[in-house]
């Protein structure tokens, strides 16, 4: 069945044809030889009965009066009769009374019998019919003939093979004329799949389908052009597509390669642009730095002046002190009361001086330190509180200018850090810087709060104090650089974000505004332990 598919029309059509013309004949040839069949039957049925009945008319007068010569001349009749093998003539009793065989080496059926009735059945090969011999409804014997029915399926095989004959004509007959006229029907066919064919291989879409007829497949050539028809329409219309598409391609490529090289050279242009803004940015940065240091200087200078005149005041008075008692010594003058004076005096400005001393050079100390830290990226162990007042220390005189007073509110606890000192000294420097310049005018009072509160692994450093507060337009950028509300007093706008940078980058911390802190500014700063 796989294969019929693969079939031509030509071959599927005749296929198809000579199917349907075979079965057809078949079954009538069936039906004409069954009905043959039942008609011979009946035929033989009904004309051995009739014989049997006048061979049973004619037996009466030699059963009558025993007549064996009369009923065996009555017999030897059906030798005219070559379907009738043996006839049996019985008497009123059931005997046997005269027989006929029409094969005489074969005895006829010569049992007695009971019974006088008329009957017929087909056993094996033969018809048996049974006549009663009777008159005026007076039995006398009966008459039963064996009649033999082999001519009825020779006569059949006959008729079937002329019916095969005919058959065969029929058939061949139907060939020629399916041959004849399938041109009709799959010749259009055919030459529709060629012209198919020819236009799938060369892609010429103006070849045209010659209609040969105006039945089905006539309408079927006309739609197959009118197909062809729009798909060459389409392909002048793709065609001029493409054309139009190529042109604008090469305009799009030019423009590209225009628009690739003015963003080359507009991106060299920025990128020395960058280069040169990061380096302004860092000169920026390290002058936010000295200039950081620079204050720092000054402060500890102040600081020191201080402690180092009060060392100078003594030290003039020791010279003072010494050069009486040489004068007196000199001219035999010393007495008790002026050398316990003079002792008592050096006494005093001895323990000034070294106490001013020792200021200086803890001063001294506390400013190497901070100096070291903020030029060095160096990490090492230290105690957070007491560092952060050693920056403060440092810072001093930037408040005693200034109505505004700093309180610290560190916690209790031991903050040891293992990070990197410089950066933080760098971060409370900027902080403070950041509040006394734009949170209180140089004048107006008010205070700073530093506090320390220790976390789980971390310590937070707020930042508080009570002045002006940060402008609404700047708290979302206000950790960006060049951002400040001072451009023209002495802001850079880089404090706060050099001071992100240190927190977030080399600190691994975060800081934040407090957007919600309503009493002026608030920053909160975290960083862990351990970076």
């Amino acid at each position: 069945m796989n294969h019929f598919r693969d079939f031509s029309i030509k071959s599927k059509l005749m296929l198809a044809i000579l199917s349907i013309l075979f079965v057809s004949l078949s079954a009538y040839s069936a039906f004409i030889l069954a009905m043959n069949y039942q008609r011979n039957t009946t035929t033989l049925l009904n004309e051995s009965t009739l014989q049997a009945h006048l061979i049973a008319d004619y037996s009466i007068t030699p059963l009558l009066f025993s007549d064996l010569t009369g009923a065996e001349e009555i017999l030897n009749k059906l030798t005219s009769i070559p379907n009738i093998n043996s006839a049996v003539m019985y008497d009123e009793s059931g005997n046997v009374f005269a027989a006929y065989s029409r094969d005489k080496e074969s005895p006829s059926h010569q049992e007695k019998i009971n019974t006088f009735i008329e009957s017929s059945q087909f056993i094996n090969n033969e018809l048996i019919i049974s006549s009663p011999v009777s008159h005026n409804d007076q039995i006398y014997g009966a008459i039963i003939f064996h009649v033999s029915t082999l001519a009825i399926p020779k006569e059949l095989l006959e008729y079937a093979f002329l019916l095969f004959l005919g058959m065969v004509a029929i058939i061949i007959f139907s060939l020629l004329m399916i041959y004849r006229l399938q041109n009709y029907i799959t010749l259009p066919i055919i030459n529709l799949a060629k012209t198919a064919q020819e236009i799938s291989l060369s892609e010429d879409y103006s070849i045209r389908a010659q209609k040969m007829y105006a039945d089905e497949v006539g309408h079927l050539y006309d739609d197959f052009n009118s197909m062809l028809g729009k798909i060459e329409q389409r392909g002048r219309e793709r065609e001029e597509a493409e054309t139009i598409s190529r042109t604008y391609q090469a305009h799009l490529e030019r423009l590209t390669n225009e628009l690739e090289e003015r963003v080359q050279n507009r991106t060299g242009e920025l990128q020395e642009s960058l280069t040169n803004l990061q380096s302004a940015q860092s000169q920026l940065i390290e002058s936010e730095k000295m200039s950081a240091l620079g204050n720092l200087v000054a402060g500890v200078a102040h600081e020191v002046n201080t402690p180092l005149g009060i060392s100078i005041t003594a030290a003039s008075i020791f010279k003072n002190e010494l050069k009486t008692v040489k004068n007196l010594l000199d001219n035999n003058k010393l007495s008790k009361s002026a050398l316990e004076h003079f002792i008592e005096t050096i006494s005093e400005a001895d323990e000034i001086l070294i106490k001013n001393l020792d200021r200086a050079a803890l001063l001294v100390r506390n400013f190497k330190k901070i100096s070291v830290d903020q030029s060095s990226e160096e990490k090492r162990n230290f105690e957070l509180n007491e560092y952060l007042l050693e920056v403060i220390s440092t810072f001093k005189n930037e408040l005693k200018h200034r109505p505004v007073e700093l309180k610290l509110e560190f916690d209790d606890k031991q903050l040891l850090m293992e990070s990197y000192p410089g950066a933080i000294s760098q971060i409370v420097v900027n902080m403070l810087q950041n509040s006394l310049l734009h949170g209180f005018d140089y004048e107006q009072e008010g205070e700073i709060i530093l506090k320390t509160i220790h976390k789980e692994n971390s310590v937070e450093i707020i930042f508080e104090d009570n002045g002006k507060g940060v402008e609404k337009t700047v708290e979302h950028k206000i950790f960006e650089p060049f951002i400040t509300t001072k451009r023209n007093k002495g802001g850079t706008g880089l404090g706060l974000n050099i001071t992100y940078n240190l927190v977030n980058q080399q600190l691994k911390g975060s800081i934040k505004l407090d957007t919600h802190y309503e009493n002026g500014a608030r920053f909160i700063i975290e960083i862990p332990y351990k970076v």
